[in-house]
């Protein structure tokens, strides 16, 4: 089992890649020919003619030979196994390079700031969480940072257990060694929580801490169970433990929006807490809206800078804005909106999208 955290503090570089030959992928074997496209592949560079008989006589055939097929550039057609990043998707979910469409369901829901208040979705009212709708509609933009994640990469596996695995790529740890670490850079990484089929809340081996929030009243609201899984992820990941709930965070203005629960960290000092605060970003039905997700995410990046300087007994050193998502596409909207967005509302966050494939996450229900 790999330490995050001692990934975080020593980024390895990858090595050099080798250079495999040609032969490699021409091989007799079936199975190593089953993702070369047959417009890739040359063909013969010679063909022989039929004989034809003619009044002069019988032509004997003649050799002529064909120029070698013009390569296309398929970069619409080409897919990428996405299994290795997401385990829980189905196989035959594929990437499409030229507009990053993840073959998966497309969900959103805007998430109210962290007062501790009810989910809304895209028009104000409160719904059920215990059936949001997923579809495969999506939205036509041709915005190239859609294409930002790293799918190609080899991720990294951590605190693989029997019923929790976390997937991170190594581009993502660097950017989160930075994010957590500097003071006033913010960062936007995407780390995939994958969880048994089948696993219910009660089923999981919790930590302490995470006991501990579980059964301390907070503010009230609909997403104690992903807050609960937040704080296990933060803990098994990044050695993170449970400073102050929800509602053990003082405030000098009980209006202003809050903080979720905050953390320690092993390379801060004790008396340095991180701030994290936890949201969804799902819809009940209908595609996912680049605009839903911009407002999602200035609401409550705005109400972390908000709560930070509202304190009275903490003093945090950075804040996290943990967002769950149902699945990959999600997450690639949610981290190319967050690019678009200043620096005034991003400084000092670091914003952690999780994919997770636990529908309990969303309906809040145990």
């Amino acid at each position: 089992m790999a330490s995050l955290l001692a990934a975080l503090g020593a980024v390895e570089r990858s090595p050099p890649r080798s250079t495999v030959s040609q032969q490699a992928f021409f091989s007799s074997d079936s199975h190593s020919q089953r993702n070369i496209s047959p417009n890739l592949r040359t063909k013969s560079a010679c063909s022989s003619s039929i004989p034809r008989n003619t009044s002069h006589g019988t032509i004997q055939p003649s050799r002529r030979c064909s120029a070698p097929a013009k390569k296309r550039r398929r970069w619409k057609d080409m897919s990428y196994n996405c299994t290795n990043v997401y385990p829980h998707v189905d196989t035959t979910g594929t990437l499409t390079m030229m507009n990053g469409a993840y073959g998966g369901n497309e969900t959103d829901s805007s998430s109210s700031s962290s007062t501790g208040s009810e989910d809304f979705d895209s028009d104000g009212s409160a719904r059920s969480l215990s059936s949001p709708s997923f579809n495969n509609d999506s939205e036509d933009d041709d915005d190239d940072d859609l294409a930002i994640i790293e799918f190609g990469r080899r991720p990294r596996v951590f605190d693989d257990t029997a019923t929790i695995a976390f997937y991170i790529s190594p581009l993502a740890i660097a950017q989160l060694a930075t994010g957590l670490w500097t003071r006033s850079r913010p960062a936007c990484v995407i780390i995939n929580t994958s969880i048994p089929r089948g696993t219910q809340f009660d089923d999981m081996d919790w930590s302490p801490d995470a006991i501990r929030m579980l059964t301390t009243p907070n503010a009230g609201g609909s997403s104690l169970l992903s807050e609960v899984l937040s704080l296990e992820m933060l803990s098994r990941c990044l050695g993170a433990h449970l400073a102050k709930t929800e509602m053990e965070i003082g405030y000098l203005f009980v209006s202003q929006p809050i903080t979720d629960y905050s953390i320690t960290l092993p390379n801060l000092s004790p008396r340095l807490h991180v701030g994290v605060s936890v949201t969804r970003a799902f819809s009940f039905k209908g595609a996912y809206r680049r605009a839903e997700c911009r407002q999602l995410l200035w609401k409550k990046l705005s109400g972390i800078l908000a709560s930070t300087r509202n304190l009275v007994n903490e003093r945090f050193f950075k804040q996290i804005l943990h967002v769950w998502v149902p699945n990959g596409k999600v997450a690639r909207t949610v981290q190319a909106t967050y690019k678009s967005l200043p620096v005034e509302v991003t400084r000092n966050t670091v914003v952690v999208i999780s994919v997770v494939n636990a529908p309990w996450v969303f309906s809040n229900r145990r």
